[in-house]
């Protein structure tokens, strides 16, 4: 298992996670293994903490944009139910459309029920 290829840290990323961390608090490596000076120690963990900061951002790079889609009356019922624990209809009031067409609300849907 080679720890100097950004393949490696891709492959065993909980593995190097877990060796930046003992590494950065003194328990690797063991005191009865030749040890690092702490210019080398710094230099694998900024190393390694860099492949993981460009990994996340190959990562969210891929993902792509995400479209938030409206709800329509029942959910829109639904969730007003559960997060503000009030039994109310507002989709049923007037001015609620189910249109993909972006409105603005009338004042009795915001206003604090």
């Amino acid at each position: 298992m080679l720890l100097n290829t950004p393949v490696s840290v891709m492959q065993n990323r909980a593995t190097r996670e877990n060796v930046v961390r003992k590494v950065s608090c003194g328990e690797m490596p063991p005191e009865s293994a030749p040890q690092l000076d702490e210019a080398e120690l710094q230099a694998a963990i900024g190393w390694l903490k860099g492949e993981f900061a460009r990994l996340n951002g190959l990562v969210v790079s891929a993902e792509g944009r995400v479209t938030a889609r409206r709800l329509n009356r029942t959910e829109y019922n639904n969730t007003v139910r559960d997060l503000l624990g009030v039994d109310k209809n507002p989709a049923g009031a007037a001015g609620f459309t189910g249109s993909q067409q972006p409105g603005s609300l009338p004042q009795h849907l915001v206003s604090p029920l």
